[in-house]
């Protein structure tokens, strides 16, 4: 790979967590705690080092352990103007806030770039600065040189960004962007070289293009920022992956966290499908892994694990599970369905679950689910059922009958009186173009959504809700490593999800790759949260989870009703023989 251009400075270019950390990193010993998660060793090795700091703006990207940490390591904000929070309001937050504390006199060093030191001391025209004199910069081989010198002692430097081509091809692509540049700015060859390069005004030419390696090598530290000591074992985050394009892009992810120095270090290990990675984590051979809500259940149930986070979105992109019928049959609410013949998904999902919540909510059936879904519904299907199970519940199956799209596609063909599906599967349903179900027409699909009879008190018409994927863990994991993976994933989120307040993106984790859908994470994600809602206003009904507790509580309030029952028995008998 060569480069054949490098960007100018003219704007500045974000500055990645290495180089923030990279002084305390070169000067403060680290501490590896096991019981510590790798942001508080980090912190606690600070604080011990320093006497007084002021660290402004968010050590962690969770307010909550946010606030832990800087209660617990004070020190570090005792230099700031609000000593408490030292948030990114605090008047030394930002590029030249640790300037302004050091020439305030509350500190006695600042980390700081070179670009912003320069206006701050006058060295640069139209500035009238802080009088230099009083102030030396400390150089890595502890010397100290004036801030007027004509080769400023530097740390560490970041290179600009590049445009990179094949060996093969770099001469001819450098060539090809040499003849965009300087073109009129209404022409096609201006537009082009915007998208190529949006933020920048001036492209410098490499001459000869240069290699990688080569360029990278120019940057003083730049190398190095990487191989600073790391705690021993290294901790890593194995996220479990079902395809090759998971795999590709979950190796992106790891490769583009390693480049802004977040930790710990991601892993990707490829199973089969969910279930084996479901087996994985259970196993210890993994540690994390995304699930639809259809497998919530049964990750939870089967295999004893939990969620640490949530792909959280708008009310209109969850997955809203409603009960559809056709237009004009007889069905007016959820109670009138019985004997009717029910499509569903999947045996066991969030519409089968949720169906059995409304009804269990209206005292239509109790706690022996399948028996009592059996007897209620005429002949349905119910993918993925076992054979084992009453007849009622998978005699309607056919091949094509599983997912959203197959239980709309059994209500469609006549072969069901209502599916349980989510919301949105009713419009991808009719729109999709590819749709070759025998008995298909335009009357077949004009589907209605079942709500409550009089609908009084603006009750919903939907039976649940949940976001569209969770990321599981093994519910045995501790507290410290709750915290460390959710710092990394809600990292990744700030730096590669929809709010990255940069221009250009290099790689981004809720979107379209390699032109495939919702690879890992799905493509409508707004945001990663440690709870399901996108915004603590949302107010949504019925949401998923409470549901499974529900249920889990009736199978439990089952299981010591016929127990009770079995000792009420014994006892009475007990009673007649003892009176006799």
């Amino acid at each position: 790979m060569q480069l054949t251009f490098v960007r100018s400075m003219i704007f500045v270019v974000k500055n990645t967590a290495i180089l923030v950390m990279y002084f305390e990193a070169s000067v403060v010993t680290p501490q590896c705690h096991p019981n510590l998660t790798i942001t508080e060793n980090r912190v606690k090795a600070t604080s011990n080092f320093f006497g007084a700091a002021c660290k402004a703006g968010p050590w962690v990207n969770i307010p909550g352990l946010d606030y832990e940490l800087k209660d617990k390591y004070p020190n570090l904000c005792s230099l700031c103007g609000d000593t408490r929070r030292c948030s990114i309001q605090d008047k030394y937050w930002g590029r030249r806030g640790s300037l302004f504390c050091l020439t305030d006199g509350s500190g006695d060093i600042s980390w700081a770039r070179l670009d912003d030191v320069n206006p701050h001391f006058g060295f640069t025209s139209g500035n009238q600065g802080i009088n230099p004199n009083d102030y030396s910069l400390l150089c890595p081989d502890n010397t100290v040189m004036p801030l007027n010198s004509s080769t400023p002692c530097v740390w560490v430097v970041k290179p600009w960004s590049v445009i990179a081509a094949r060996r093969a091809k770099a001469q001819k692509i450098q060539d090809i962007i040499s003849s965009l540049i300087n073109s009129d700015s209404a022409s096609w060859q201006a537009h082009l070289l915007n998208l190529i390069e949006p933020i920048y005004y001036n492209v410098e030419k490499l001459d000869p293009p240069t290699s990688i390696e080569a360029y990278l090598h120019r940057a003083k530290g730049f190398l190095n920022a990487n191989s600073f000591s790391a705690c021993h074992p290294p901790r890593t985050i194995r996220i479990c992956t079902t395809s090759n394009i998971e795999t590709a892009k979950c190796s992106w992810l790891r490769e583009s966290a390693a480049v802004y120095g977040i930790e710990p270090d991601l892993d990707c290990l490829k199973a089969d499908n969910k279930t084996h990675c479901m087996m994985a984590l259970s196993d210890n051979a993994a540690d994390i892994l995304m699930v639809s809500p259809d497998l919530v259940q049964q990750a939870k149930r089967d295999f004893k694990l939990s969620t640490l986070f949530y792909e959280t979105v708008p009310d209109a992109n969850k997955y809203t599970t409603v009960a559809v019928t056709k237009k004009g049959s007889k069905f007016k609410s959820i109670k009138d369905l019985q004997g009717a013949k029910a499509c569903f998904p999947v045996y066991g999902g969030i519409a089968w679950n949720s169906a059995v919540h409304a009804l269990q909510k209206r005292r239509l059936i109790g706690c022996n689910i399948n028996a009592e879904m059996a007897n209620f519904f005429g002949p349905s299907c119910v993918p993925g059922i076992t054979e084992n199970e009453s007849e009622n519940l998978w005699k309607q199956c056919q091949s094509d009958f599983e997912g959203d799209m197959g239980a709309l596609h059994c209500l469609a063909s006549g072969i069901g009186d209502v599916a349980f599906v989510s919301s949105n599967s009713i419009d991808q349903f009719r729109n999709a173009e590819d749709i070759d179900y025998p008995h298909f027409s335009e009357e077949s699909v004009d589907f209605k959504i079942l709500c409550e009879e009089s609908n009084e008190n603006n009750q919903p018409c939907h039976l649940s809700w949940a976001p569209l994927g969770q990321a599981m863990i093994r519910s045995s994991s501790s507290d410290m490593w709750k915290k460390d993976t959710l710092n990394v994933f809600i990292q990744l989120d700030g730096l590669f999800g929809k709010k990255y307040k940069d221009l250009t993106n290099q790689f981004s984790m809720f979107g379209r790759y390699d032109g495939a859908a919702d690879v890992l994470f799905h493509d409508e994600t707004e945001k990663l949260r440690n709870i399901p809602i996108m915004k603590n206003t949302d107010e949504m009904k019925l949401p998923y989870d409470k549901i499974l507790t529900d249920i889990n509580v009736c199978y439990s309030s089952a299981s010591w009703s016929t127990g009770t029952l079995i000792l009420t028995i014994i006892s009475l008998i007990v009673t007649i023989l003892v009176s006799k």
